[in-house]
């Protein structure tokens, strides 16, 4: 370990140039440092924070930092915080030759210039530019043109301007796709092929048939009568005897395969609730369930106004967790289902959503995002969603199946 003097990291030979040995408690943090960077390990720099703990502590701190006269730091957030890290009482710096930026953008501008040597990492660049942004709107009062994000921020930050445009595209459109890409720094997804895949996953769209008309196609009574056949319908498979080889009689559908069952549950619900609304209308061809090939886009379609509702079931895990899955993503009207294993319970929203709501990436199976069902302006019937903002999770709260006429 490297000789200290003075219970600092200055070593002699190692050190370069420095105008005076302070006292740590005497710095100043700058606020719009920690806005641009905010922890290490918010972004994935855990490990060269401790690899230059580990260089500072075995070898002294080559680099002083740099103040400006009131000590405010300039440059060297995070060596003083390696030091203080170690137990570093003073440290040595360089009295800073220019006065501190009066305006947040030009401070926010040199804080990144002075930063270039750190090693690369999406999320902290990413963020950087975003923080720089709301600097620049702040300070001009207007917004920030493209011109300035290319020739200035993005460029103080090490990021292209291709680069943040197809992170600020993922983020708003596919967040599971950029915490891929922020969650590993590009190691397991780029920002291109995670953009490659948004774009891909939109061309798969299917936009089914709209009409007005479906904005109040479903009431309550049309949901409560459906529910209730399917609670009849898995009542009376329970019912179902064959003969056994034993000569004794034994239930049909023992050990059945869950997806078997939540097929035959999907064909029930979706059926009810296309006879409910033809019995409700007074005309037996006002829906359709599961129609022709030209519109099989829908569960139910209503001819006399071409529009469909896509039907959605699924069981209800754990008490309380959902999972809406669909081959591609969809645009339309859709009633969204979900039981419990025993189809005593149930959770019913109805209404139309658009493609953000949906989830994919590459060849798997579209899943609806629950986040932004809960959010969603739909119709609940039975049940309800809410949201563990400390868990940062959705809560599926069922109510109990009645039994309608």
């Amino acid at each position: 370990m490297a000789k200290l003097i003075n219970k600092s990291p200055f070593v002699d030979g190692v050190t370069e140039r420095y105008d005076e040995i302070v006292p740590i408690s005497e710095l100043k943090y700058d606020d719009d440092n920690y806005a641009l960077y905010m922890e290490a390990s918010n972004w994935g720099d855990d490990e060269y924070f401790q690899s230059l703990c580990k260089s500072i502590k075995e070898n002294g701190l080559r680099n002083p930092i740099v103040v400006y006269d009131n000590n405010t730091i300039k440059s060297g957030h995070t060596r003083v915080k390696a030091c203080i890290e170690i137990g570093y009482e003073k440290i040595p710096l360089v009295r800073s030759a220019v006065e501190k930026p009066k305006s947040q953008y030009d401070n926010m501008m040199a804080l990144m210039m002075e930063n270039q040597t750190r090693p690369s990492n999406i999320g902290r660049q990413y963020n950087q530019i975003e923080v720089a942004i709301k600097g620049y709107q702040t300070a001009t009062g207007k917004a920030c043109s493209d011109v300035i994000k290319k020739q200035e921020i993005c460029p103080a930050a090490q990021m292209s301007f291709n680069m943040w445009s197809q992170l600020k595209e993922l983020e708003l459109n596919r967040p599971d796709l950029f915490s891929r890409v922020v969650d590993s720094n590009g190691a397991k997804l780029s920002p291109g092929k995670a953009h490659d895949l948004m774009m891909t996953d939109r061309k798969k769209v299917k936009v089914m048939a709209i009409s007005k008309a479906m904005e109040e196609a479903v009431t309550e009574d049309d949901v409560k009568y459906a529910i209730s056949a399917v609670s009849n319908a898995m009542n009376s498979l329970q019912e179902v005897h064959i003969n056994g080889r034993d000569g004794g009689r034994r239930k049909a559908f023992t050990n059945i395969q869950q997806n078997t069952i939540g097929g035959l549950v999907h064909e029930v619900f979706t059926n009810a609730i296309a006879h409910s609304i033809n019995h409700r209308t007074q005309n037996p061809n006002y829906t359709v369930a599961f129609p022709p090939k030209q519109h099989n886009d829908e569960d139910i379609y209503f001819g006399i106004h071409n529009g469909g509702i896509e039907v959605k079931t699924c069981l209800v895990k754990d008490g309380n967790k959902m999972r809406f899955v669909c081959k591609n993503p969809k645009v339309g009207y859709f009633l969204f289902a979900g039981f419990t294993p025993e189809y005593d319970r149930c959770y019913i929203s109805y209404g139309r959503t658009d493609v953000d709501i949906w989830k994919k990436a590459g060849r798997g199976f579209a899943n609806i995002d629950m986040m932004k069902l809960a959010k969603a302006d739909v119709e609940t019937f039975i049940g309800s969603l809410s949201i563990d903002k400390k868990a940062e999770k959705v809560i599926v709260h069922t109510d109990k199946i009645g039994i309608a006429d």
